[in-house]
């Protein structure tokens, strides 16, 4: 379906975790879930909720929050979302059709989202306030 986004929202993923924490083995562990977990949705598989559970057990591990694994998500879909209107501008109603697309994925992907929110610590270039207006 929406294959051609997975190498965009990978990098994405990849370059939002770097803004959030160091590099190491944890934090590589939680970048690969959370890409498998967009290819999941994007190739309209039904094994999100079993990844997105799974990155919450290693985003833990790692220290990170779950507002920052959130963080990414709309960072992710801001660019899929970007990358489609520039694409597809002689398009609208293609545009229009995978912009559907990416909203849909990523409200798969919310849904998914585990309810234990206990540590919301905001994610980089986000105040207390906003990373609360923004869940």
């Amino acid at each position: 379906m929406l294959l051609w986004m997975e190498p965009l929202a990978r990098d994405m993923i990849s370059i939002c975790y770097a803004q959030i924490n160091r590099p190491s083995t944890a934090l590589a562990a939680v970048a690969a879930c959370h890409g498998l977990l967009w290819r999941s949705v994007l190739t309209g598989r039904d094994d999100v909720a079993i990844f997105r559970k799974e990155l919450s057990r290693l985003a833990q591990r790692a220290n990170i929050s779950e507002s920052a694994v959130e963080w990414v998500n709309r960072q992710v879909m801001a660019e899929l979302l970007e990358t489609v209107a520039r694409r597809f501008t002689r398009s609208p109603r293609e545009a229009s059709r995978l912009s559907f697309e990416v909203a849909r994925a990523a409200c798969k992907i919310a849904q998914a989202r585990p309810f234990n929110t206990d540590s919301i610590v905001p994610a980089p270039g986000m105040t207390r306030s906003k990373a609360g207006a923004a869940a």
